[in-house]
């Protein structure tokens, strides 16, 4: 605090997730951190991309940029691991900061994360401020609401909206134009987990309180 820095990065205990403090001291969504390290490697090698459906709409914006394929899994380092294999993804990753890149190995790794996005800001010459002015404003908020059997009625919430894309594989996805909510039970803790983004927090609040009310 108080001292100049071009970029901060925190890293979780076990090194696996990165999240990013830029030179204004600014605090970024861990959502950013796959997506600057995409950024980066596509500039490189151009191939498919994996993500899961829990990580952010950034990922749509990187792989549009680049027009390379965008493939999303169920929620899991195993799961996101898997899908890449199978597509032969040049990176991957999840939105929780968690970095996979192929040519290091196949896991969640917080170096290989810092490697990418420090290449891409002295390749650019540029402050990681900077570079994100170009990448949309997404508000991506995220709940949970106890529940010990992590029963969610998807019928109900089908009927509760009905125009919109539907993704089943990993509870239920709710795709809209220009927003999202993804409802699941999670695996580690007895809460069904509520995610929703869009481009502000109005919105983005409006979908988790259906939800929650919902479920």
């Amino acid at each position: 605090k108080g001292k100049k820095f071009d970029i901060c990065f925190v890293v979780d205990p076990d090194a696996d997730r990165l999240a990013l403090i830029s030179d204004k001291g600014e605090y970024l969504s861990e959502e950013f951190t796959q997506a600057l390290a995409a950024y980066n490697y596509l500039e490189y090698k151009r191939g498919p991309v994996v993500t899961n459906l829990s990580s952010s709409m950034l990922m749509d914006f990187i792989t549009r940029k680049f027009k390379v394929p965008l493939y999303r899994s169920s929620v899991g380092e195993a799961n996101v691991v898997s899908l890449m294999k199978a597509k032969r993804a040049v990176i991957g990753g999840e939105g929780n900061g968690g970095v996979i890149w192929p040519d290091a190995h196949y896991g969640r790794d917080s170096l290989a994360g810092i490697f990418l996005i420090l290449d891409l800001l002295s390749r650019k010459n540029i402050k990681l401020s900077e570079l994100i002015k170009d990448f949309p404003e997404y508000v991506i908020l995220k709940s949970k609401k106890y529940s010990e059997t992590g029963y969610v009625d998807i019928s109900r919430i089908k009927k509760e909206f009905p125009n919109c894309s539907i993704d089943e594989r990993d509870g239920i996805k709710l795709i809209f134009e220009d927003s999202w909510i993804h409802i699941r039970a999670s695996g580690t803790e007895p809460v069904i987990r509520v995610i929703a983004e869009s481009l502000s927090l109005k919105k983005s609040k409006e979908l988790i309180t259906r939800i929650i009310n919902l479920i």
